[in-house]
């Protein structure tokens, strides 16, 4: 197709762009670009899916603050994350639930956004990471994310659920949230301490 540029559909495995379009019969001319997995761990051993809800991980890996082409993010339901070179940052479905233009229901947002209305985690010493797709089942996956070959820390999301599980193996996880304060127990975060290393979550409020 041709829409400022031309394009292909595709399962994600290349780059949508395309040399040419004859958009009277809407073929596409020229070699994609192929995308290459980031996995890692047991998923190496395992079918490399796309049309899931976490599909954006098993070729786009990290989606790069700033970069518009490598944009998304991924939906285990009731909450949507964008997983970045420096942690992830997620929002609650939920309470977005509203009205709009379209009628009622929730409002997607922008892939592009860098920042959602709810809470981030990133780590004090790594700030330029690379995230692979660990593993994955029916209903949940987990992503890690390394430095180099060194795995700093992971995540598991599962598909309803509105909990993700962090483990963290080099630096100190830092929690931030989108209301400028945060009283004890508000979004349903209370102080957290990570049992192998004693370390609590310091909480503050997301800037940027």
């Amino acid at each position: 197709m041709y829409d400022c540029g031309n394009w292909i559909y595709n399962a994600g495995a290349v780059e949508p762009d395309i040399p040419y379009c004859d958009t009277a019969t809407g073929t596409p001319q020229g070699d994609p670009t192929p995308k290459y997995p980031q996995l890692a761990g047991a998923a190496t051993n395992k079918h490399t899916m796309t049309h899931r809800w976490w599909g954006s991980v098993s070729f786009i890996g990290e989606m790069r603050v700033g970069d518009p082409n490598g944009a998304g993010y991924i939906k285990p339901d009731p909450i949507m994350a964008r997983l970045t070179e420096r942690g992830a940052r997620f929002i609650g479905i939920p309470p977005g639930i509203g009205a709009n233009d379209g009628g009622f229901g929730y409002a997607v947002p922008d892939p592009f956004a860098e920042v959602f209305d709810g809470a981030a985690i990133a780590n004090n010493a790594h700030s330029n990471m690379d995230v692979k797709l660990l593993d994955y089942s029916e209903g949940a996956i987990t992503a890690g994310w390394y430095e180099g070959d060194s795995l700093v820390m992971e995540a598991t999301f599962v598909y309803g659920s509105p909990f993700v599980f962090f483990e963290v193996y080099s630096g100190t996880p830092t929690l931030r949230l989108c209301a400028p304060t945060v009283a004890s127990g508000a979004y349903g975060i209370r102080a957290v301490t990570a049992l192998a290393s004693g370390v609590t979550l310091p909480v503050s409020a997301m800037t940027s």
